[in-house]
C-alpha cells in the first residue's frame, strides 16, 4: 500500500514528531521578558512611515542614538501576523517554521542513517531544539539554515540540477532583512566548497559551489542599510555594555551554578557528538562527511559560547549523530536489536528519562497565545491614567512599548546595542545598587512611575525591589506574578493612590 509523505517522511511519523517538537515549544507568550512586543510595534511603524527605524526611537533616554535595525523585516510578518490572527496565530506560525526545519534534517537523517536511528536521535534531540521557545526572529534563521544544507546536500548527492541552488542567494536577500544570522547562509555553502576542495571532488562542483557562495554573499547586500547591514553581524557587539543571559558561555553559567533548562542536556549531546567525531574519523574515515562536520561544529562552538545557540547546534546534530552511529553499527545489527515493535518503547523511555523535568514543567505551564494575565500591568497603568516619566527595567521594556508607545516612551528596553555602553554602566545598573544614584537620576528625570518586571533575576534588580517597595516616596498600585507598578507620593497622584494603594 502507498504512503503519503511529507518531504519524503511518512504521513503518521511526521504528525508524531511534529506533535513532540509543538509539544516542547508551546509556552505562553509572556511580553515581560521578550523582544516580541518590540518587533510587533516596529512593524506597525513601517507601515505608517514605510522606512525601518535606525534610532533606538522608543527610549526618552537616547532616542536618537543610531540603530541599525537588523531584523526590521521580522517585525513586518510578526505584526501582520498578530494584525490578523492574533497571538494565538503567532505561536502557530513560530511552531511551523521550527518544524519545517526539523522535518528538512530529519528528511536526510532518514535517508542516509535509516528509520530507527534518525527517529532515536530526534526523540533524544528535540528538547534541546526548543530551547528557545519564545518567539523570535532567529527562528527564520533555522528554516533558511535548513533549507540551504537541504539543497546543497541533495545536489552534492546529484538529486537536483545545479540551477536549484540559485534560489540560495534569494533566500539570502529574504534572510538579510529577517535576522542577524543571514551570515550563515554563505557560510553553509562554504563548508560543502571546503569539503569538495579536502575531498579532491570534480572541479566543476567546486566551481558551483564557489558560484553560489559568492552569490549569497553578495545578497547580503540588499538591505535598506546597504554595506552595514551587510557587515553588521561583525559589529553587533561593538557598543554592547549590558550582559544578557542568552549570550553567556556553557562554562560562565555553570560557574555560577545557574540552573538554565537543557545546559545538562547539550553537554551529553555535544559530548557524544564530539565522541561520534572521533570514533568515525578512526573506524569509517571513508565515511566522514566533512561539511556535515564543519557546520555542526561550528554550531557546537557557538552554542558552547552563547546557550542562544543551542537550538541551532541540536537541529544538526540530528543528521551529524544519525550519520555517524550508521556509520559505526550496521543497520542489520540495529533491526535485530531495535526491533520496530520495541522501538516505541525505547524511544518513550529516552524521552522521560533524559527530559522528565522538562515534560513536567511544559505538561503544567504549556499553551499558546498570550500568558493568561500578561497585559494586566499595563491595561491598569492605561486605566488609572497614569503619566510618565517611567522607570523600568531591561526586561520590560518590549512590553511597554507595545502596550504604551506613542504616549509614554521607556527609560530603558532589552536591545543592549540600541543604548551607549556607558548607559547601563554608569546609570541603569549604579541606579539600581546605590541609593545615592538612584535619588540624583530620580531628580534628573523626574520619574513618576516605575514598572518593573517582579521576576527580574539580575542582583541589582532583587537589590532594587527590595528597596523600592520600602520607600515610602513610592506607593505600589498594582501588582500580579509579572509586574509591579509604584507610583510617586505627589499630590497629582493622591486620587490614584488613595483608589489603588496596596
Amino acid at each position: 500500500m502507498h504512503t503519503r509523505t511529507i518531504f519524503g517522511i511518512p504521513i503518521a511519523l511526521a504528525l508524531v514528531l511534529a506533535s513532540l517538537y509543538a509539544f516542547f515549544l508551546a509556552v505562553p507568550i509572556d511580553l515581560t521578558t521578550a523582544d516580541l512586543g518590540r518587533h510587533i510595534k516596529n512593524g506597525q511603524l513601517f507601515f505608517e512611515t514605510f522606512r525601518p527605524l535606525n534610532t533606538n526611537f522608543y527610549s526618552y533616554t537616547h532616542s536618537e542614538f543610531p540603530v541599525l535595525n537588523h531584523h526590521w523585516g521580522s517585525g513586518i510578518v510578526f505584526f501582520l501576523i498578530e494584525k490578523f490572527f492574533g497571538f494565538v496565530g503567532l505561536s502557530v506560525f513560530y511552531m511551523l517554521l521550527c518544524i519545517a526545519a526539523f522535518l528538512l534534517l530529519f528528511w536526510i537523517a532518514w535517508k542516509e542513517a535509516g528509520f530507527t536511528i534518525s527517529a532515536l536521535m530526534a526523540v533524544f534531540l528535540i528538547p534541546l531544539m526548543a530551547h528557545r521557545m519564545e518567539i523570535r526572529p532567529e527562528g527564520f534563521s533555522y528554516l533558511f539554515s535548513a533549507l540551504f544544507f537541504f539543497i546543497l546536500w541533495k545536489h552534492k548527492r546529484g538529486e537536483i540540477a545545479f540551477r536549484w541552488l540559485f534560489i540560495l542567494p534569494i533566500f539570502s536577500a529574504l534572510w538579510v532583512n529577517l535576522h542577524i544570522y543571514f551570515v550563515l547562509g554563505a557560510g553553509i555553502i562554504g563548508a560543502f566548497l571546503l569539503s569538495a576542495l579536502i575531498r579532491k571532488e570534480d572541479r566543476s562542483l567546486i566551481k558551483r559551489f564557489g558560484i553560489i557562495a559568492m552569490l549569497t554573499a553578495l545578497a547580503g547586500f540588499v538591505n535598506p542599510f546597504g554595506i552595514d547591514g551587510a557587515l553588521y553581524p561583525f559589529a553587533i557587539f561593538r557598543e554592547y555594555g549590558y550582559t544578557v543571559l542568552e549570550n553567556q558561555s556553557v562554562w560562565f553559567l555553570e560557574n555560577i551554578h545557574f540552573p538554565l533548562p537543557n545546559l545538562r542536556l547539550f553537554e551529553i549531546a555535544l559530548a557524544l557528538y564530539v565522541c561520534s567525531v572521533i570514533a568515525v574519523l578512526i573506524k569509517r574515515r571513508a565515511h566522514f562527511h566533512f561539511a556535515l562536520f564543519f557546520i555542526t561544529a561550528f554550531f557546537g562552538i557557538m552554542g558552547f559560547f552563547a546557550v542562544r545557540n543551542f537550538a541551532l547546534f541540536a537541529l544538526f546534530a540530528l543528521p551529524s549523530l544519525s550519520l555517524h552511529v550508521s556509520s559505526l553499527l550496521s543497520r542489520r545489527w540495529i533491526q535485530k536489536n531495535f526491533p520496530r515493535r520495541v522501538f516505541p518503547l525505547v524511544c518513550a523511555f529516552v524521552i522521560l528519562f533524559a527530559n522528565y523535568k522538562s515534560i513536567m514543567l511544559h505538561v503544567r505551564h504549556g499553551g499558546i497565545g498570550l500568558a493568561k494575565g500578561n497585559s494586566g500591568a499595563a491595561e491598569f497603568f492605561l486605566r488609572a491614567g497614569i503619566k510618565g516619566p517611567i522607570f523600568n527595567n531591561y526586561d520590560i521594556g518590549g512590553y511597554l512599548v507595545y502596550y504604551l508607545f506613542p504616549d509614554e516612551r521607556v527609560f530603558v528596553d532589552n536591545r543592549p546595542e540600541a543604548y551607549p555602553a556607558a548607559f547601563f554602566q554608569k546609570e541603569y545598573i549604579p541606579m539600581q545598587e546605590d541609593v545615592s544614584v538612584w535619588n540624583e537620576k530620580n531628580k534628573a528625570y523626574g520619574f513618576n512611575a516605575i514598572v518593573f518586571g517582579y521576576h527580574d533575576a539580575t542582583p541589582w534588580g532583587k537589590m532594587f525591589l527590595r528597596r523600592i517597595i520600602n520607600d515610602p516616596s513610592w506607593a505600589p498600585v498594582y501588582f500580579d506574578k509579572y509586574a509591579l507598578v509604584l507610583l510617586k507620593r505627589t499630590f497629582g497622584n493622591q486620587k490614584i493612590i488613595e483608589k489603588y494603594d496596596l
